[in-house]
């Protein structure tokens, strides 16, 4: 008896062991890979939904995109907009003497045209980021899901006021441990839609206080995401500048 005591408590050790192993392993793998993924080109879709006050989820728009890390260059087509609320038709950022531009073509009631502006960082920072703490949320067979989340700040300049309203976002990375590679990055843009609302408020007279409890979820921001679709990593991809 004593001996098959030893026994099991020697499997459940091992069992125990490699179970924490495993997890280990998956963890740093994974991070390994998101890391290592955005050294790469590639090409994507990215949708953006919105939940509404009935809390049905409803798809907004498709945007086809592609990126090249270094130097940066990225360009996005609208390939559907089911909302018919999006006036951006293609935007294409670069960066040129470390210094990020963003040309976007727009439309109006009678018109598309194009325009070009400065920017301060990156299109893709918004889930590229150095030094993002990522923890392992799930494993699901050969895919696993890694959670982080990070606080931005909205600048709002109107009439030359500085109006700055933090918030944070929330990420998740699906990762195929397989194929070593990113197939899909979730983020809730919830926080950021509240940001906007609040600094609307506050252009308006309101403290922000004042703004951050009268701005109203289903009302003035919604449940909302973008995801971003890995459709191919290509080194080779060529994005020809956009004529104006």
């Amino acid at each position: 008896m004593k001996t098959l005591k030893k026994w099991l408590l020697f499997f459940l050790l091992i069992i125990v062991f490699t179970s924490g192993c495993s997890k280990s392993t998956t963890e740093d793998n994974g991070k390994k890979i998101i890391k290592d993924f955005f050294s790469n080109s590639y090409e994507y879709t990215a949708t953006y939904y919105r939940t509404n006050e009935a809390n049905k989820k409803s798809k907004l728009c498709v945007y086809e995109g592609m990126l090249i890390p270094n130097p940066y260059q990225q360009y996005e087509n609208l390939i559907e907009d089911s909302s018919h609320s999006t006036s951006l038709l293609a935007s294409y950022s670069y960066t040129s003497n470390n210094v990020t531009y963003r040309r976007m073509k727009l439309r109006n009631e009678n018109d598309t045209f194009w325009t070009a502006e400065q920017i301060s960082e990156r299109q893709d920072a918004i889930y590229n980021r150095q030094n993002l703490v990522l923890r392992l949320k799930k494993k699901e067979k050969n895919l696993a899901t890694f959670y982080t989340e990070y606080t931005d700040t909205l600048h709002y300049d109107p009439d030359g006021r500085n109006i700055e309203v933090p918030y944070i976002n929330q990420l998740e990375y699906i990762v195929d441990l397989k194929e070593q590679e990113i197939k899909k990055i979730v983020i809730n843009t919830e926080e950021s839609e509240k940001a906007v609302a609040i600094a609307s408020l506050m252009q308006n007279g309101f403290s922000k206080d004042e703004a951050e409890s009268n701005v109203v979820l289903g009302k003035d921001y919604f449940h909302s995401e973008i995801i971003f679709e890995i459709t191919k990593v290509n080194n080779d991809l060529d994005i020809p500048t956009p004529i104006q």
